[in-house]
């Protein structure tokens, strides 16, 4: 007979609790968002405040350009140095050429 009488008592208990429950839940969360909207309202300004304190300034850049055209020096060394020797009459005819300049982009 306990058993009986145990088993749907029992199972009668847990339906109560799963009813309620959802109830309670509801409660819950309705306080829990009040007093999280309560504290956010208190603390936002003060945290709106600190921001503002604690941002870098605005830094005013200023770009400056400038072209340096410079002459550009080759060395050869080495093995090399026999290459420069037969180049070096061809070099200096285009240095002293007139007109556009390859280093400003001048030739098409």
């Amino acid at each position: 007979m306990a058993r009986l009488v145990g088993k749907p008592a029992a199972e009668g208990v847990a339906v109560g609790f799963d009813r309620e429950m959802a109830k309670v839940y509801r409660r819950i969360r309705g306080t829990l968002d009040g007093e999280l909207s309560r504290i956010s309202a208190a603390v936002q300004p003060q945290a709106d405040r600190e921001a503002a304190r604690l941002s870098p300034q605005p830094i005013q850049t200023v770009y400056r350009s400038e072209i340096v055209e410079k002459q550009p020096v080759v060395e050869f060394r080495g093995s090399l140095a026999a290459l420069g020797r037969v180049l070096e009459p061809h070099i200096r005819v285009e240095s002293r050429r007139r007109g556009g300049n390859l280093v400003k982009g001048e030739i098409r």
